[in-house]
């Protein structure tokens, strides 16, 4: 005896109503996903060189350490966190220095180096005691006339 096959078209009309679905949701899918790498691409990357990013200016952890390092006396680093520091001082710094270039403060090489003769000379130090000192902290010249500088242009 021949089998009778019946027509199966209840399957293909549900696939034929799903089809429409399947599409809407994975082109959802897909806008989601552009969407996502499009706010991520205007997020600084974060990585564990970086302490914080001021107007996405980076601040490294290098710079931290160093500040807090050479720029804290050692009574203050009991009581003030690096990342206290990073807040309260570093940060604020950052934000008041792109003011200032914002605002086209220039400081010349002769203010740097008049506030630096200043520092050495209130300090009732030779020039050359002065860098061995600098030396003896593992400092060199150009780190004392970037902070002068840095200084010099957010006070002006």
């Amino acid at each position: 005896m021949a089998k009778k096959f019946k027509q199966r078209s209840k399957p293909k009309l549900r696939l034929r109503k799903l089809l429409p679905w399947a599409f809407g949701v994975l082109a959802v899918f897909v806008v989601a996903i552009i969407v996502i790498g499009v706010i991520n691409l205007k997020k600084p990357a974060s990585t564990p060189d970086i302490a914080a990013f001021v107007n996405n200016e980076p601040i490294t952890m290098k710079e931290l350490d160093y500040s807090y390092q050479y720029a804290l006396p050692q009574e203050y680093k009991e009581v003030l966190t690096k990342w206290q520091f990073l807040n309260e001082s570093v940060i604020p710094q950052k934000l008041l220095l792109q003011e200032a270039l914002k605002n086209n403060v220039t400081v010349t090489n002769e203010d740097v180096q008049i506030a630096i003769d200043n520092l050495v000379q209130f300090s009732d130090l030779t020039k050359e005691e002065f860098e061995q000192q600098l030396h003896d902290l593992n400092l060199e010249w150009s780190d004392v006339e970037l902070t002068y500088w840095t200084r010099l242009t957010i006070s002006k």
